[in-house]
């Protein structure tokens, strides 16, 4: 063990060490692969770097946090720089079981700066985060040793590339770590470390002596945010029948003190947020109705059907139809027939399906069943969590405009976007056709949505109804958003990071025995966007004219929303009916009249006067019962419905 010691202190150099927060240097007397830093002993690594570990011991009372920062490798040398290499040790007083191989642990350092080259005058202006390898950890759980994967940043550089060599700085705002059980939790760290010269072998002159050193540590500061998701979902889209808009946000409260301006009025705003997230859209998800038949259903989710497997006696499609007939259907699953029926019609493999009678399946039922879904993985595992969440869940693509997979994204207050319902671009007539006289609210869009929106006094003493609609929040998130804008000097914001689709739709079901769906609703079907290891990386707050940017430090948290039944009905209205009666009427009317011309023209001695008129009279009449009509539809719409 002294042998190792003795050979380790040629390796590391003694730093000056900061209370709990103490700071090593890593002295390289040979340029070996990082792997050869990688693989010592994090108590010796620790010890030899000045540290009592008897001042860390195991204790429930005490917070976990980044004990040291070492830089190793460092060099100018276009040869030598892939033994660069940063490594954090973390302590664990409370012996949390931290699922050390987790895809998703990663610390949160400054990648952008408001002055090049970057030196203790200048300031972070951007945040990035950085994937952690495993090294070592003690016995006892008390210490863990990361190395951080250096990689390109937005700005075309990597950390090595983007530090200057007369004084290496490195701001670290985070570190997030799971736990065996899934769960994200994000450290603040809240440290600028920082180091010069160079080990032996690693400067310009290979035989001079080490001149490495750290040059001081700094608290960085940070924002602690507590997020939450909410989802809204309109009544309709431009996309058609079947489709919702479904508007992802998270809500966060912020202190006064980031938005005051200098004479200490409340006059500042947030200004961006920068997120970053993983994105998939699911496969089509089976609501069954009745839970024999679910059970029935179970055992064959995750199996690949050509056609038709006898061991299941039920046929599914998302139209109710005579295939016998020759018609073909949607979302066709386990249907035996001789019409050909090709994909996306025809669903080979159904992945998901959920028993509920009341029409709903919550985001946590559904977050369970893709965390416990074991039965394939022919796409292989998203690169997120442990690794073991099988793509085949997802398509291979989301919603158009959107980035399937990782996103990184900084959005401004003024980045307003357009939510577009269905009445943007369809008729009443389309209406009509796809709805009938029907009570769901097709015109329902807005224009100009803010991204980022702070409560006001006056959204908290809106109505729940009111208060989901105007903010675009989901109903039963309501009363936690208005408790959470009641806290004493903060100011709630919601991050409306994301609109895509949601598409649900009735879904018939019926015995194999027959090739007719007869027209009663016994299932649906949805597709849905999620959010995985969604985590606020950083804000920037305008005031005085001025933009500040701050870290933000926040457990990463998964936006899985729950599904829905297709949209039916609001409030019948004895309006809506009256104005059918009296459109009715007024079109009766207009055709009598109509008629009554027509005869009078076919009256007269010019055959070419009779056609033209009789053209010219009966063209204006179905081009007014058009346009009238879906004038009609329209308003009954408008009304509620019928």
């Amino acid at each position: 063990m002294k042998l190792k010691k003795i050979a380790l202190s040629f390796i590391l150099i003694l730093a000056t060490l900061f209370s709990l927060m103490p700071l090593s240097v890593v002295k390289a007397e040979t340029l070996n692969l990082p792997s050869n830093f990688e693989k010592t002993d994090v108590i010796e690594d620790l010890e030899t770097a000045g540290l009592n570990l008897s001042l860390y011991p195991l204790d429930p009372t005490r917070s976990p946090e980044v004990i040291n920062f070492v830089e190793y490798g460092y060099t100018l040398d276009v040869t030598k720089k892939g033994n660069f290499g940063l490594y954090i040790y973390f302590y664990n007083p409370k012996n949390v079981s931290i699922d050390v191989r987790n895809l998703s642990n990663r610390v949160q350092m400054a990648t952008a700066y408001d002055g090049y080259p970057v030196t203790s005058d200048t300031a972070p202006t951007g945040y990035d985060t950085f994937s952690l390898e495993f090294c070592d950890k003690s016995e006892d759980n008390r210490f863990f040793k990361f190395r951080i994967y250096d990689k390109v940043g937005a700005d075309g550089k990597t950390i090595l590339e983007r530090v200057h060599w007369q004084e290496r700085r490195y701001d670290v705002s985070g570190l997030v770590l799971y736990d065996v059980n899934g769960k994200a939790t994000e450290y603040t760290v809240g440290g600028t470390y920082k180091f010069s010269g160079f080990s032996k072998g690693c400067g310009s002159n290979p035989n001079a002596e080490s001149t490495l050193k750290n040059t001081g540590y700094e608290k960085l500061e940070t924002i602690r945010l507590e997020v939450k998701p909410t989802t809204y979902r309109t009544s309709s889209s431009s996309l058609g029948e079947n489709h919702q808009n479904s508007i992802s946000s998270v809500y966060f409260n912020v202190p006064n003190k980031y938005l005051m301006d200098k004479a200490g009025k409340l006059t500042g705003n947030l200004q961006k947020v920068k997120a970053e997230w993983y994105e998939y859209k699911t496969q089509p998800m089976f609501v069954i109705t009745d839970e024999a038949v679910y059970n029935e259903l179970k055992p064959f989710l995750g199996v690949y059907i050509e056609e038709y497997n006898e061991g299941l006696k039920y046929w599914w499609a998302s139209e109710y139809a005579h295939l016998a007939n020759g018609a073909v259907s949607e979302n066709v699953f386990n249907l035996k027939t001789d019409i050909e029926v090709v994909a996306p019609a025809r669903i080979n493999t159904l992945y998901y399906a959920f028993f509920s009678k009341s029409g709903y399946v919550s985001g946590s039922v559904i977050e369970d069943y893709i965390k416990d879904y074991t039965k394939t993985a022919e796409k292989g595992y998203l690169p997120i969590k442990n690794g073991q969440i099988s793509a085949d869940l997802f398509t291979d693509d989301v919603d158009k405009g959107r980035t399937r997979g990782y996103n990184c994204v900084e959005i401004d207050a003024n980045d307003t976007f357009n939510i577009l319902s269905y009445d943007s671009n369809h008729s009443g007539w389309n209406r009509f056709w796809d709805y009938g006289f029907s009570r769901i609210d097709t015109n329902d869009g807005r224009t100009n949505v803010s991204p980022i929106y702070a409560i006001t006094d006056s959204d908290a003493k809106l109505g729940a109804e009111d208060f989901s609609y105007n903010l675009l929040v989901n109903s039963d998130d309501v009363a936690d958003i208005k408790a959470m804008a009641q806290a004493k000097d903060e100011t709630t914001f919601l991050f409306r990071f994301a609109q895509t689709d949601y598409f649900s739709k009735k879904l018939y079901r019926e015995e194999n025995n027959s090739l007719v769906l007869v027209p009663t609703q016994k299932d649906w079907v949805a597709q849905e966007t999620m959010f995985l290891d969604f985590k606020i990386i950083q804000l920037t707050f305008q005031t005085d004219g001025e933009l500040r940017v701050v870290p933000a430090a926040s457990n990463p948290i998964d936006i899985i929303p729950g599904i829905t039944a297709p949209p039916t009905t609001t409030s019948k209205t004895w309006w809506a009916w009256a104005v059918l009666v009296v459109a009715v009427a007024v079109g009766v009317l207009l055709v009598i009249g109509v008629l009554r011309l027509e005869i009078k023209i076919l009256d007269m001695d010019s055959t070419a006067w009779k056609i033209i008129l009789s053209i010219l009279v009966l063209g204006a009449m179905l081009a007014v019962l058009w346009f009238a009509g879906s004038w009609v539809i329209d308003i009954i719409a408008g009304m509620g419905g019928l």
